[in-house]
């Protein structure tokens, strides 16, 4: 995996930004995993939206990568970031695309626990 130029990255930030700053420009993709953790933490997706909002390039692990289960040009970015829960501070692992089908949207496709220790190459 080659390492990805913060600029890059910042200018993937910046983009998500300004789409989930429209109307309808985030979607939080419901799975079971991500909605029990939110319920776990004491978290709703608003929380979480605010989280992907507000993320740095400290908080980058991976990608862009492309995504292996549709057909399209929609990379998937990868970040993980401490939050502060009702149960203390837990990394979450954080999925998200900027999608143009339609309407611009940012799709958050996991935001839950960490499954394992994330190497973040900027922080």
């Amino acid at each position: 995996m080659s390492l990805v130029e913060k600029s890059k990255i910042n200018n993937f930030l910046s983009r998500m930004r300004e789409v989930i700053g429209k109307i309808n420009g985030f979607h939080f993709v419901d799975r079971e995993k991500n909605l029990n953790s939110l319920y776990k933490h004491g978290l709703t997706i608003d929380i979480a939206k605010f989280y992907i909002e507000t993320l740095e390039v400290k908080d980058y692990w991976k990608g862009p990568e492309p995504d292996d289960k549709e057909f399209n040009n929609y990379d998937w970015w990868f970040f993980a970031r401490e939050i502060n829960t009702a149960l203390g501070n837990i990394l979450f692992y954080i999925k998200i695309r900027i999608e143009t089908r339609g309407r611009e949207q940012v799709i958050c496709l996991s935001f839950h626990e960490a499954d394992y220790p994330i190497d973040f190459p900027y922080k």
